[in-house]
């Protein structure tokens, strides 16, 4: 958070200033994003869907298709990604909870990833090149904060940021994704978040 802080201060005398989350499904990252913007007086923070709000498209990816499911998610978070954008050409503070769209390219191809699309899906391919458009022209962020839990915390976090998809709905296989994304090739911000202990920074 204090890192976040500090772009936010030294970026305010210029433009304004874009901050963005990643980190597992049910982290914290919303949460988290609204606890910064009510920190930073005048910000404006920009929230994906709430998982009560997942339509079919993605509860049922295994017979839709996990292209269908990412698609959704996409043409839900990349409006917003512009919306905040927007704040910050104005010269406002703007935050959103997930910047995924924009670096999914690094990663897709990592064995970890396999849980989001398979390789061996009929999409990958149009998949992968999506992802690598979304890196060359979708919105920069000035800072990135990657939320960094362990598998008790995320256990935890889950049963109520998550209730309908928890440890048995298989999401547990995601948590390597959080070794292929803090080790990955954008520099992040890694907050650490403990249940009921808040944030701290591991940079």
């Amino acid at each position: 958070m204090a890192e976040a802080k500090q772009v936010f201060q030294t970026s305010r005398k210029q433009e304004g200033v874009l901050l963005a989350f990643m980190g597992l499904p049910g982290s914290g990252k919303s949460t988290t994003a609204k606890a910064l913007s009510e920190l930073i007086v005048g910000s404006r923070v920009f929230l994906e869907p709430n998982e009560r709000l997942w339509p079919p498209a993605v509860t049922g990816r295994h017979r839709y298709g996990y292209f269908t499911a990412l698609t959704w998610f996409r043409s839900m978070r990349i409006p917003l990604l512009y919306l905040a954008d927007d704040v910050r050409c104005s010269g406002g503070i703007a935050i959103v909870d997930s910047y995924y769209d924009k670096l999914i390219a690094g990663y897709l191809d990592d064995p970890d990833m396999r849980w989001l699309m398979p390789r061996d899906d009929f999409y990958y391919s149009i998949a992968k090149g999506m992802a690598e458009l979304d890196w060359a022209e979708l919105p920069d962020a000035d800072c990135v904060i990657f939320l960094r839990v362990t598998v008790a915390s995320w256990r935890q976090l889950l049963s109520t940021q998550m209730p309908r998809h928890g440890s048995g709905s298989g999401v547990l296989t995601q948590f390597p994704y959080t070794r292929t994304v803090s080790g990955g090739h954008v520099p992040l911000c890694i907050a650490v978040r403990e249940p009921g202990l808040g944030l701290r920074s591991d940079v």
